[in-house]
């Protein structure tokens, strides 16, 4: 049986310390091609994607932009891409589908540099996608957020191993009579996900799909997101997961903050909450709000309240991702591994 061969596109800027982990870890659980878009074509994590077998760079430059013409969803949105960061990362996603075209990838997922994508079973990526019925040309993976439990966070990935699980693993009725979700969630007018809870998704690399934020579709005018996901024909893989860590410390969420402040892609009265509250007190430099904001919306360091959480359900830990981080983290190492394989 043929290698089932699987790559993976993102688009950053100024990733901060926590990239080359996100690199690492992808390529050694069976990932081997990552395209990496630079928002920012002078970025300094480009050296520590170029050290890196298996990573292509590509620089989100003028010559770059002059390849968006070729991507068909041009007219859809060609008036946004230089005001919103998700509309380039559609475009770049299209474009890394075409390389994928090219070097004969079966599966490409589409994910931000905060996310992991994390496989249940002891085998890499690619295998257990070489197990999806070949009717399904799309896999979703359910996001579970990660919760800080200190303000002082070095590396997410390796710092923090206690996740909200995503509600849609959760019986409904337990959001309405869950005691220790009313006292820590309810009552204490806490967001459960801080983030998104779509998840993301993979897709068979074809040429007639085309990204979206959250998941692949066929090229629409459907306006409905729940309708384009499922045009293609997809499911929900329990052992893979997308372990989402969108607030680290209060020093990244401050960074958050500061990126909120110049590419949310929605006005407040068409989505009003938490980033727009944080970039408010952000914009006015209100430290004291945005402590606040962290210590009620993010942060958790009640012990009592996370036994709680996880007894009910809505919280899990998981330490494994820290683990398998923390023992591939070598650099040299790693880069001796990827040397390997090619």
């Amino acid at each position: 049986m043929l290698k089932t061969r699987v790559c993976l596109v993102t688009t950053v800027k100024n990733p901060g310390p926590s990239f080359e982990a996100f690199l690492s870890y992808h390529l050694a659980t069976g990932f081997e091609r990552i395209y990496v878009f630079f928002d920012n074509p002078n970025d300094d994590a480009i050296k520590t994607a170029q050290a890196l077998n298996g990573v292509t760079v590509i620089r989100c430059d003028e010559s770059l932009r002059l390849q968006y013409k070729k991507v068909i969803w041009t007219e859809r949105y060609e008036s946004k891409i230089n005001k919103y960061v998700e509309a380039r990362q559609r475009f770049n996603a299209a474009l890394g589908r075409d390389m994928a075209l090219t070097e004969k990838f079966d599966w490409i997922f589409h994910i931000d540099c905060d996310e992991l994508i994390y496989n249940d079973l002891n085998i890499s990526v690619g295998d257990l996608l070489s197990q999806v019925p070949t009717e399904v040309e799309q896999v979703h993976c359910r996001n579970f957020e990660a919760v800080p439990e200190s303000k002082d966070i070095e590396n997410p990935f390796i710092d923090m191993t206690l996740f909200k699980v995503n509600q849609f693993e959760l019986k409904p009725e337990l959001f309405k009579n869950d005691i220790a979700f009313d006292q820590y969630f309810r009552k204490a007018g806490r967001q459960y996900f801080a983030s998104h809870y779509q998840g993301k998704s993979g897709a068979r690399v074809r040429a007639d799909i085309y990204p979206d934020i959250h998941w692949f579709v066929k090229d629409t005018d459907i306006k409905d997101p729940l309708k384009e996901r499922l045009s293609l024909n997809t499911i929900t893989v329990k052992e893979l997961a997308l372990y989402h860590y969108p607030n680290g410390g209060f020093t990244q969420f401050l960074a958050r903050c500061e990126l909120w402040s110049k590419t949310k892609a929605t006005d407040k009265a068409a989505d009003p909450g938490l980033e727009w509250e944080a970039i408010e007190a952000y914009q006015s430099k209100n430290q004291k709000k945005l402590n606040e904001i962290y210590s009620k919306h993010i942060l958790f360091t009640d012990k009592l309240g996370i036994k709680k959480l996880i007894l009910s359900g809505f919280f899990q830990r998981n330490k494994k991702i820290s683990q398998v981080i923390s023992q591939l983290f070598k650099p040299d190492t790693l880069r001796k591994k990827t040397s390997d394989q090619k």
